[in-house]
């Protein structure tokens, strides 16, 4: 039987099945058929596959629209009214409910958005931890995260505390706090304006994270060694660079009463009355753990010794007062490269 027409491979294929044969394979015009709509349907389903994607897509800018609506106005019109506003500090902070219901709440509030903002502002605001809106009754549950002060700084009339980030701001609520007196001021310092907060008269001061390091491991080592400190200049490292060349902190302790000390204490050294310290954390943890050594202090007395001995020898006037400059290493005498040793100096004051 001979097919014509359209359909006269089919009705081949089929004679031939019929028979008993095998089937002869398709003709390229069917294949070229079957790869059309092979490319066919790929397209519709890449053109189904974008539909979806862009769906979602302004799902979550719609999402997020509302988001935001609901925090600027808090899905109401009406303010909160303050009794409805939960507020806490945590870090044992000083700016209590009354501050912020003074300085940052406001009675037209209907969203917590600016009252994040009016926070974030405030120097001595390190973070806001929480600020949502509650629920239920429309509320606001707010807490947030103070800097800690770790030293203090003179400037002009005023005094500022200075955090470990660098941050120096005019405190509040630490009037005639004895905590706030003990902390060391910093003196030669040269803070920059801070750019973060220049409408609260803030400041940034260079070198902080290295220098409230020291002082938190100097008072690790002993809590009380603050109030043997009178001072702290940065002069030497004044730029915040670790790797300048003589870059060390000077601590100048107030006058100590020479006594015999108690049983069991270290000498006291009323005579040292400067210490020179790395501002290189990893060296000045080494230091200041020489200088709580018991060794370290009795070879100080007896260097202290041998120097006045030698002035009365030769007619001077015995120094009174001395500087340790317990930021010298000797890589020399050294047995490895990572493990220097460490040299100190005691020097007069009037020397130096």
């Amino acid at each position: 039987m001979i097919a014509t027409g359209h359909n006269s491979a089919l009705t081949f294929d089929a004679e031939f099945a019929r028979d008993g044969q095998p089937a002869p394979a398709l003709t390229e015009r069917h294949a070229e058929r079957r790869r059309l709509e092979a490319a066919r349907s790929r397209a519709r389903r890449r053109r189904w596959t974008r539909a979806v994607l862009i769906l979602l897509v302004l799902a979550g800018f719609v999402s997020s629209v509302f988001a935001i609506g609901q925090e600027m106005f808090g899905g109401r019109t009406a303010p909160v009214p303050a009794h409805l506003v939960s507020y806490a500090t945590s870090n044992g902070g000083r700016l209590d409910r009354e501050w912020f219901l003074k300085n940052i709440f406001r009675a037209g509030d209907g969203g917590t958005l600016g009252i994040r903002e009016r926070l974030l502002a405030v120097p001595q605001v390190k973070s806001v931890t929480k600020c949502d809106q509650r629920r239920l009754d429309d509320g606001f549950d707010i807490v947030i995260e103070e800097r800690v002060p770790v030293a203090r700084l003179r400037s002009g009339a005023k005094t500022l505390l200075v955090a470990a980030d660098g941050v120096a701001w005019t405190a509040h609520g630490y009037g005639g706090d004895t905590d706030l007196i003990r902390l060391p001021p910093l003196t030669d310092a040269e803070p920059r304006p801070s750019k973060r907060y220049a409408g609260a008269g803030a400041l940034d001061v260079p070198g902080m994270p290295e220098i409230a390091a020291f002082l938190g491991r100097a008072r690790k080592l002993d809590p009380k060694f603050f109030y043997d400190w009178e001072s702290i200049s940065v002069r030497d490292f004044a730029t915040g660079d670790v790797k300048a060349a003589g870059a060390c902190l000077r601590v100048r302790r107030v006058a100590v009463r020479a006594q015999s000390p108690a049983p069991g204490a270290l000498p006291a050294l009323p005579e040292v009355s400067v210490l020179y310290f790395s501002a290189n954390p990893e060296d000045s943890f080494v230091e200041l753990a020489y200088w709580f050594k018991r060794d370290f202090r009795e070879w100080a007395r007896y260097k202290i010794g041998l120097v006045r001995r030698a002035a009365a020898d030769a007619g001077e006037p015995e120094p009174r007062e001395f500087a340790a400059q317990m930021h010298l290493r000797d890589r020399r005498l050294s047995t490895s490269a990572k493990q220097p040793k460490w040299t100190f100096r005691l020097i007069p004051l009037k020397d130096l």
